[in-house]
């Protein structure tokens, strides 16, 4: 196979040949974070309605497997580790991961993969696997602009502001499938939902209590508020709405959960520690959740739960949680969205006040 620069007369070309009965195999290539995954659990599913018999293996970084486990709409789980690649290139361990990586992907033989993530690392993977028909997104969408070197089928643009969501299933809808049913396929078992159990009882939930969860922190410094203004978020929903507030916490932020109860007046419950399976068997129980761009608020909104948004560095038209019952906040200063992880000023973020959290937090509770 040769690397293919991307026309668009080819893709069409390419489709009006392709027969979808014939589609047997199909991978998927989505390597990332819980909100990335989430986020192409429709075009997942959609796959999956337009190839009912057909084998779909999904390809994605250890770190997020969890979120994909027991799925009934995916067939395997091909995890990969690039991070532990790329420490030890040449080292041994990784040499007998990438053959044997590459043997599966043999035995697979895929007739179709479509590459959701728009990187470099994710276009050579796709082409590792030797399928003929390798879709990716139209070359202006990609995060890396050479990812298109590995495709040789792209999507039809999409406007600026369309939603990630929306972006995943345009690549579907350029091949001319069904994508009219809107679906997040989650598996639980009863193991992820004893640990939530034990919480509700202990702490005196029930299920007529209208709990509002608040994760304090998130991968990126620029997307995160001050612990004092979250403090004065769980007074709020306390004192004027009745509501049973709980902070959630990941790795590493157990003592901004503390914190976060020191200053507030109310009785702020932290939520036990938990995987994600359990995260999302406590999350449905939820009625509101007030975050800002994180992977757990993307699920939350995935399982139902309203939720506001808090937008600094990234765009929430095109990253925002998904469906129109949702809310966000955002200042839309003049240099975001600019995806950045660190930065000096953080006005985008250091301006969002108290006031326009509690105007979101009363249109969404009244």
């Amino acid at each position: 196979m040769d690397f293919c620069s991307l026309y668009s007369g080819d893709f069409y070309t390419v489709k009006k040949s392709m027969k979808l009965n014939d589609i047997k195999r199909i991978g998927i290539v989505k390597l990332g974070s819980i909100g990335d995954i989430i986020h192409t659990l429709p075009a997942a599913y959609s796959l999956r309605v337009n190839f009912p018999n057909a084998q779909i293996d999904w390809i994605i970084e250890r770190k997020s497997m969890e979120i994909l486990t027991g799925n009934r709409f995916i067939n395997n789980i091909i995890v990969i580790d690039t991070k532990a690649w790329r420490k030890n290139p040449l080292g041994k361990r990784t040499i007998n991961s990438i053959r044997s990586l590459l043997n599966y992907f043999k035995k697979a033989s895929y007739d179709m993969v479509f590459d959701f993530q728009g990187l470099i690392k994710s276009g050579v993977i796709a082409y590792l696997t030797r399928s003929p028909k390798r879709i990716g997104f139209n070359p202006e969408e990609c995060r890396e602009g050479l990812n298109r070197l590995f495709m040789n089928m792209i999507s039809s643009p999409t406007d600026s502001k369309t939603h990630v969501i929306d972006k995943n299933l345009n690549i579907l809808k350029s091949l001319d499938l069904d994508i009219s049913s809107i679906h997040f396929p989650f598996s639980f078992q009863n193991g992820d939902e004893r640990p939530i159990d034990e919480y509700f009882i202990e702490n005196k939930l029930t299920k007529d209590d209208f709990i509002a969860v608040i994760d304090p922190s998130a991968g990126w410094i620029t997307k995160c508020i001050d612990l004092d203004l979250q403090a004065k978020i769980v007074d709020y929903l306390t004192e004027k709405y009745g509501c049973k507030v709980v902070i959630m916490w990941g790795p590493g932020e157990h003592e901004k959960a503390l914190k976060i109860k020191e200053l507030s007046k109310s009785n702020l419950l932290i939520l036990c520690k938990t995987n994600l399976k359990n995260l999302a068997s406590f999350l449905r129980r939820c009625d509101l959740m007030i975050s800002p761009d994180t992977g757990p608020m993307h699920l939350a909104a995935a399982l139902s739960v309203r939720c506001i948004g808090i937008y600094g560095p990234t765009c929430p038209y095109k990253n925002g949680p998904y469906g129109e019952e949702h809310l966000f906040i955002s200042k839309f200063v003049d240099c975001a969205p600019c995806y950045k992880r660190e930065c000096n000023d953080l006005k985008c973020i250091k301006t969002i006040t108290f006031d326009d959290i509690k105007k979101k937090i009363d249109i969404a509770l009244k």
